[in-house]
């Protein structure tokens, strides 16, 4: 799908070259639509739908005139799927029920070519009734509409659920989570393949999310995030390979918290006797650079390397207090 600014550069350019719905993927409904499955208020595509369903109903009219029902079915359908609401629609539905038995199929395909399926349903119906198309056809026609529908609907919710995965709303907030549009897929009668595939995606952001949470001591995190996969029907192989890393992930921390404690001290002894730079391996100033490389953010770190700094920057203004100062002579031709 690509980015959300890709997206939207994709939907500008097809607007600029007038690809408002072909060809199929590569024109401006379909990347705005694309759009609003990433952000749903996107305030661009949104403004872009409204602009596009404009120019479609004045092609759509303009195609009648010529009789080209197919072009003005197809970009009337596609205006509807904007807005149905839009009042400019009712015009030229008006004109197309005087023609009915010229258009039926045609305006039946236009619908489910732009995903309007509870209209192409009604138009169904209404050619049955009336005896507009053969039973046969009408028979091919539901099949059709019952396909796209769920071809559709499976397309939107894969959308939906790698953008999540990509933007890390793994199980949370609910409704909104990758997990959530897993279950609907399921729901929607997607194949075992795609739903597998995207789920063990799922368990591995959440392993790798609870390794994270280990390295950073977040222990509330890491159960969080096992508990989630393990819900999630994660195996048991890849659940004890994670645990495995995150038990040696919490022994490094420890380590490196003895470490910064056992450094810190050091270097607030130095401080305190005076060493600030001697002797070379254990002065103030190369236990508070150990600090630093083991971890810049620590608490400890961030207090001894200001203390060892404050100290570094009196003892420079001292020595440069008792040092006399030397007046220069400056013969006056150089003032």
């Amino acid at each position: 799908v690509g980015t959300l600014d890709e997206v939207l550069e994709k939907a500008r350019l097809a607007m600029d070259e007038r690809r408002y719905i072909e060809p199929a993927k590569n024109n401006a409904l379909e990347h705005f639509r694309q759009v609003l499955v990433l952000d749903p208020k996107n305030a661009e595509a949104t403004e872009g739908l409204k602009r596009l369903g404009g120019l479609l109903i004045a092609r759509a009219r303009t195609a009648l005139d010529e009789r080209r029902f197919d072009n003005a079915l197809a970009e009337l359908e596609a205006a509807r799927s904007i807005d149905p609401s839009d009042q400019r629609l009712v015009e030229v539905d008006a004109r197309l029920d005087s023609m009915r038995a010229q258009t039926a199929l045609a305006q039946i395909q236009a619908t489910l070519a732009a995903q309007n399926f509870d209209r192409a349903q009604t138009l169904l119906d209404a050619a049955q009734k009336d005896a507009l198309l053969p039973p046969a056809q009408i028979a091919q026609l539901s099949k059709e509409l019952d396909g796209k529908r769920r071809s559709v609907t499976v397309s939107r919710l894969v959308a939906s659920a790698e953008a999540r995965l990509a933007g890390g709303r793994l199980v949370s907030p609910n409704d909104e989570s990758a997990k959530d549009a897993i279950a609907a897929l399921r729901e929607a009668g997607a194949s075992a393949e795609l739903v597998t595939r995207l789920n063990t995606d799922l368990n591995q952001r959440l392993l790798a999310a609870a390794r994270d949470a280990a390295a950073r001591g977040d222990q509330a995190a890491v159960q969080i995030n096992l508990n989630a996969a393990r819900d999630n029907g994660v195996s048991a192989a890849a659940l004890n390979a994670a645990q495995r890393d995150i038990t040696a992930a919490a022994q490094k921390q420890q380590r490196t918290n003895d470490d910064i404690a056992r450094y810190g001290k050091a270097a607030q002894d130095r401080l305190a006797a005076g060493q600030l730079l001697a002797p070379a391996n254990d002065s103030a100033v190369s236990n508070a650079e150990r600090l630093r490389l083991l971890d810049v953010r620590n608490p400890t770190t961030v207090q001894v390397v200001r203390d060892v700094r404050s100290r570094l920057v009196a003892e420079a203004r001292t020595r440069l207090a008792s040092k006399p100062c030397r007046h220069w002579h400056v013969p006056l031709s150089r003032r």
